[in-house]
């Protein structure tokens, strides 16, 4: 598995077109042409969660007339301009990827029209955390050879949509029933082919006579077998029907960025992360999150792979035999609930992942244990019965805190130089530092005792999880979780605690990252159609 080194934040920005879909009516035709304004359109921001307000900006208006926004979801606005920039914000009710332009009008007449530099807007989904899973988030995809310009298409023109799925429910006793479509109001529902979950039927075809922005939407009903109950989900994609008297293109990059304090990641990789868990998750996409959102007590030093800098510990002393490691915990630091991160909350985090060394499948925790207990063998359990007080207290001596003096001390089986064993204390995958008071309060404390320990393993093991830390863990590091649609999208904010320390500042961007299920599918239109750049981080972080 490869490692994104430290204190590098990659800036990717990738304006996503991702196709997704929700229907309501097109807008009405425009027929006059004429135009004499030259004017910019352009929305601060292009990738949003499900209920965030999105400001469209239009430049070279001037006053008196009067500015039509398309919002691709069957809705228009009109501002009447005062000056040389208008703008309006609207937030999208529904997720999915729209097409927005503005028209302006003087006297009635058409002056200045960004139809053919239409802006896609990108709105992931936020469904109820406690439905979410019980679901599966539409796809709405095109075939490059049937539709080659999608999702611009000519009068008349046969247009395939594609129906799909991005993640099956995560409940084992929910699966997609059937695909719910909404083209101009003429609904059709296909049953879901059972082997295979998709539609039983796909793709499906329509055409349109009259030019003009067409929303339609897949809804995917998913079904409990044993109870019958149903959830549903929709989402929505904008077609535009372009004709000479009311043409259409998609916007191309032109080297502006919208909103620098934005970044935006596409992952060419299907289902998304496995877990946020540290003490869990051991796979690239899940690690990339995880090297964001915990602190551990030192940090790859920039792309070196061998030399290292204070992260969570501010210092640390080696005895002369290289086998006791003592960190001092560096004051002010804070998770993102407020709580004081502690030597108690490092201690804590790595009883736990010896604790789950030998989880099913694999977790990253043996990399630690391999140091602190004799005779280990990577991926396997460390506590053998209930029983077992011998390998209880060699995991209690194997690590020990004090809290008056803010240490945590490490005992290593052998000598260790400490290239070697730092390149586990700086790995998130086992190394990241959980708030203990919160895992208590959740019901994911550790009871200190050789039953408890033996116990307690078995939640390393899938289907045991604690799905609160799963996929919402109290963040240690740089940025925390604010919003998580499995298979679909996430959301990282700074996290407002984290006072940031030397050579790894405190960040003020937001990051989106949204998830693909077919590569061509989804990457192909972000990297050639609306972006300068396009960006595949599926082994990367943002911070190192």
């Amino acid at each position: 598995m490869s490692r994104a080194t430290a204190i590098v934040i990659v800036v990717v920005i990738v304006i996503a077109a991702i196709a997704i879909g929700f229907a309501l009516s097109r807008h009405p035709t425009t027929t006059t042409t004429t135009t004499t304004t030259t004017i910019s359109f352009t929305p601060n921001l292009q990738v949003v969660a499900q209920g965030t307000p999105v400001t469209f900006i239009v430049s070279g208006t001037s006053p008196g007339e009067v500015v039509s926004f398309y919002t691709g979801d069957g809705r228009s606005f009109n501002v009447s301009a005062s000056a040389s920039t208008t703008s309006y914000t609207y937030t999208y009710p529904n997720p999915g990827v729209y097409l927005a332009y503005v028209a302006v009008y003087s006297s009635g007449k058409l002056v200045g029209t960004t139809s053919t530099q239409a802006q896609q807007i990108l709105v992931n989904p936020n469904p109820p955390q406690n439905i979410v899973p019980y679901i599966s988030v539409p796809l709405i995809y095109f075939n490059s050879t049937r539709n080659p310009n999608a999702p611009v298409f000519g009068v008349g023109e046969k247009i395939y949509l594609y129906g799909g799925f991005h993640e099956l429910p995560s409940n084992p006793n929910f699966s997609i029933y059937e695909y719910i479509w909404n083209i101009s109001g003429q609904v059709q529902t296909i049953p879901a082919n059972p082997n295979t979950s998709e539609p039983s039927t796909n793709p499906v075809s329509t055409s349109f006579s009259s030019p003009g922005l067409y929303p339609v939407s897949l809804t995917i009903v998913t079904k409990n077998a044993n109870t019958g109950q149903t959830y549903s989900q929709s989402v929505t994609y904008t077609l535009a029907v372009s004709a000479p008297s009311l043409p259409f293109g998609l916007y191309k990059f032109n080297g502006q960025v919208p909103d620098p304090n934005v970044i935006n990641v596409v992952e060419n990789v299907a289902g998304g992360p496995y877990s946020f868990d540290p003490s869990v998750d051991y796979e690239s996409v899940g690690f990339e999150v995880i090297s964001n959102i915990f602190a551990t007590l030192v940090i790859y030093n920039g792309s070196s792979t061998t030399s290292f800098i204070p992260f969570a510990a501010d210092y640390w002393s080696i005895s002369s035999n290289s086998t006791v490691y003592t960190f001092h915990i560096r004051a002010g630091l804070r998770f993102s609930n407020g709580q004081p991160l502690t030597a108690y909350d490092v201690w804590y985090s790595v009883i736990r992942t010896i604790l789950f060394a030998g989880g099913s499948p694999g977790t990253a925790g043996w990399i630690l244990t391999k140091y602190l207990i004799p005779n280990y063998t990577p991926f396997s359990f460390v506590m053998s019965s209930p029983n077992d007080t011998k390998d209880f207290n060699e995991i209690m001596h194997a690590v020990t805190y004090d809290n008056q003096t803010n240490t945590v001390t490490f005992h290593l089986v052998q000598s260790t130089p400490a290239q070697l064993f730092f390149t586990a204390v700086a790995d998130p995958l086992g190394a990241g530092i959980q708030d203990a008071a919160w895992l208590e309060s959740i019901g994911a404390g550790i009871n200190f005792t050789p039953a408890g320990f033996y116990a307690y393993q078995q939640h390393a093991n899938e289907g045991d999880y604690f799905t609160q830390v799963q996929n919402d863990p109290v963040a240690s590091g740089p940025y925390m979780i604010e919003q998580y649609v499995p298979g679909q999208s996430i959301i990282l904010v700074p996290n407002p605690y984290y006072p940031g320390v030397p050579g790894i500042p405190k960040p003020n961007t937001t990051v989106y990252i949204t998830m693909g299920e077919r590569p061509g599918d989804r990457l192909q239109p972000v990297c050639h159609r609306t972006s300068g750049y396009c960006n595949r981080l599926t082994n990367g972080a943002l911070y190192r």
